[in-house]
């Protein structure tokens, strides 16, 4: 197994993460549903007007919708894994995401202060992190 191939498959470093991750990853994927449905349902259910262009409009709103929130979806994806694997770019993207979190009062405000304890606090405790691996001094052989 190459290098490459073990770094993609590491666990976070602690269970801090995961949580932050997978919290992040829910409330936001919630949203991008909840915006493509919006999208979805405010397209089926406008009437169609007699401009001609006005059902282009239309179609280009509905496929604009699911093209930004694929896209949306694609980039909270890729945070979480990032959160994952223990990345900066992660770390950054989480923290930005948490942020945003903290306006949607109360719900938002905890969930966002759930998220963003452990990537402040806890992003560089690993098991043993305190721990230094000193080399023994070697010992002589007695007579």
């Amino acid at each position: 197994m190459s290098q490459a191939e073990t770094s993609i498959s590491a666990p976070a470093k602690n269970k801090y993460h995961l949580i932050a991750g997978y919290l992040l990853l829910i409330i936001y994927e919630l949203a991008v549903v909840a915006a493509v449905l919006n999208g979805v349902i405010s397209f089926l259910s406008s009437t169609p007007t007699a401009d001609p262009n006005g059902s282009a409009f239309r179609l280009g709103q509905l496929s604009g919708t699911l093209f930004a929130g694929g896209l949306f979806a694609w980039g909270i994806y890729r945070i979480f894994k990032g959160i994952k694997l223990h990345q900066r770019g992660g770390r950054i993207g989480g923290l930005i995401l948490s942020v945003i979190l903290l306006l949607g009062f109360p719900i938002g405000t905890i969930i966002g202060l759930a998220t963003l304890y452990p990537l402040i606090f806890k992003w560089g405790d690993e098991p043993g992190a305190g721990v230094q691996n000193q080399p023994q001094s070697p010992t002589l052989p007695q007579d």
